[in-house]
């Protein structure tokens, strides 16, 4: 360094900014506005309220004949309002009750299970296991309020019908059947006053009067509940009781649902799916976003119904419908045994090995009365779908021997179901 310029500062200017750090600037700035644009969402997101978890309501009829009401076939005007309640929903055609009396029935509603698994008859000694899980009580560890109004003294709490029921009121039993409608919907009205959502309430409703009476309980317990957005899924326990122990018009129910988000009031909405009450739990459940789960034990029944959401407007005739096979009758009082299945009804009498496995010989059907009926699918052009429900099955038939016949294969289904029910009947 010359000698000249030792010791003296030298101010130094520093460098312009290169194009690299001003994009690195640029990049910088935008993700502090991206992150101030995220956070502001969030805390908007954060602010508002999740929308409330719809109630459920599950209504049931001791029996009711599905070609009783209008929307299934019958007099156009009854069951109004009933019928109302499948507006933006759907009417199942073939839906079947497989129990043998009112108890046994509103069991396999709350447990989903077949008759012959939770042992719950209509002689008055029995009951539903604790071990068995119902609907309310998975609905109440959800977090859902649950009620039970309840006009049948067959369904008292001695039935253990109550469990996940904080409120079941079996009392209304008592009342005359001009005050029922009346009593019944201040008695719903008290309680979803005081019961702030999501609620499960399932009211059960006795045909002991006119179909005019359950009309005006139906419509009086709609008021009651206002405008909150609500599932409601309507079924009878059991169809014609007059009729014979193994009968298609004993066994065919009305069921209609209508999810907590109902399509266009005007739609068919009418499905030739076979259902069965074992389909009413999952379904709730569903409705309520809780999926099914297997149990612990497994010493405890499994329930096995379906969601009938998915299958609602689902053309018939798919495989899986296929494999859908309900057992009706089957007890040693019921003087038959039978199947329902997606396109026929079977039925015969019992046998003496029944629950064996094996099909009765195809040469002794005839002796044991077997006869089966056929489900017709729906035509189009012959029954539109507004009032396609009234198509009807049948007459029954025993030409059981003939080429074409179907009853060898349902009689080898039925005998399957009949062993498998018998070794998973509670001991």
């Amino acid at each position: 360094m010359p000698s000249g310029m030792r010791g003296t500062p030298v101010a130094i200017d520093p460098p312009p900014r290169s194009a690299r750090s001003n994009d690195r600037a640029g990049r910088e700035a935008r993700v502090r506005v991206g992150l101030a644009l995220a956070c502001l969402a969030i805390a908007a997101a954060c602010s508002q309220e999740a929308p409330p978890r719809p109630d459920l309501v599950l209504i049931t009829v001791d029996a009711l004949p599905a070609a009783a009401l209008g929307c299934f076939g019958g007099p156009p005007d009854a069951g109004r309002e009933l019928c109302a309640q499948a507006e933006g929903g759907t009417r199942f055609a073939w839906a079947v009750s497989a129990a043998r009396g009112e108890a046994s029935a509103a069991a396999t509603v709350h447990s989903g299970l077949p008759p012959q698994r939770h042992a719950v008859d209509d002689g008055g000694a029995s009951f539903l296991p604790s071990r068995v899980e119902t609907i309310a009580e998975r609905l109440a560890e959800a977090g859902f309020r649950t009620a039970a109004f309840v006009t049948s003294p067959r369904l008292n709490r001695a039935r253990r019908l109550d469990q996940g029921f904080e409120v079941y009121e079996d009392r209304l039993a008592g009342l005359a059947d001009r005050n029922a409608p009346g009593a019944l919907a201040e008695a719903v009205r008290n309680w979803l006053a005081r019961s702030p959502g999501p609620r499960f309430v399932w009211i059960h409703l006795s045909q002991t009067s006119s179909l005019d009476a359950l009309d005006r309980a139906v419509d009086r317990i709609e008021v009651a509940f206002g405008d909150r957005r609500r599932g409601v899924l309507v079924a009878a326990l059991a169809g014609a009781p007059e009729r014979p122990a193994l009968d298609w018009e004993r066994h065919r129910i009305p069921l209609l649902w209508r999810p907590p988000t109902p399509g266009p009031r005007d739609a068919p909405g009418v499905s030739f799916r076979l259902t069965g009450l074992e389909d009413v739990r999952p379904t709730l459940l569903a409705a309520a976003g809780l999926p099914p789960r297997p149990a612990d034990d497994p010493e405890i029944p499994v329930a096995r119904g379906r969601d009938l959401g998915p299958l609602a407007r689902a053309p018939r005739g798919g495989e899986a419908e296929d494999e859908r096979r309900i057992l009706l009758g089957g007890g040693p009082s019921d003087g038959a045994v039978g199947l329902a299945t997606a396109s026929h009804v079977y039925a015969r009498e019992p046998a003496a090995f029944d629950g064996s496995g094996s099909p009765l010989p195809t040469e002794t059907l005839s002796a044991h009365q077997a006869r089966f009926l056929p489900l017709p699918l729906p035509d189009p052009v012959r029954h539109p779908a507004p009032r396609s429900a009234a198509l009807r099955p049948g007459p029954w038939r025993r030409d059981v021997l003939s080429s074409d016949s179907p009853v060898p294969s349902l009689e080898f289904h039925l005998a399957r179901r009949l062993a498998e029910e018998r070794r998973q009947e509670p001991r």
